[in-house]
């Protein structure tokens, strides 16, 4: 293995887990900036929403009276799995690169 060049890692943080969007992203509140900050686990990829569907209930021609999702390949159970296991705890967080959304690679 070698370390990738480029710069230094952030040293790691204690943070809450505040939510669970899916099954690998999480958002966290750093205890040390008060910040809130989103946070993918490493080596891990869940299922996303856009393999859920939406079904949508109505009269034909008037917009959609009820909703309900179907959830595909397990994304559920694998936010809930998380959700129930993290939210609330302290967690420390170590980040292996940093991504600045809208900035091109």
């Amino acid at each position: 293995y070698v370390e990738p060049t480029g710069p230094p890692r952030p040293e790691p943080y204690q943070a809450v887990v505040v939510s669970v969007t899916h099954g690998d992203l999480l958002t966290v509140l750093r205890l040390d900036t008060r910040q809130l900050v989103k946070v993918s686990l490493a080596s891990c990829r869940a299922n996303k929403r856009e393999d859920d569907e939406i079904l949508e209930f109505g009269p034909p021609g008037q917009p959609p009276r009820a909703r309900a999702i179907v959830y595909r390949n397990y994304s559920w159970e694998a936010r809930e799995f998380l959700r129930k296991k993290l939210v609330g705890q302290t967690v420390r967080v170590e980040e292996e690169y940093v991504r600045t959304l809208g900035a091109t690679p």
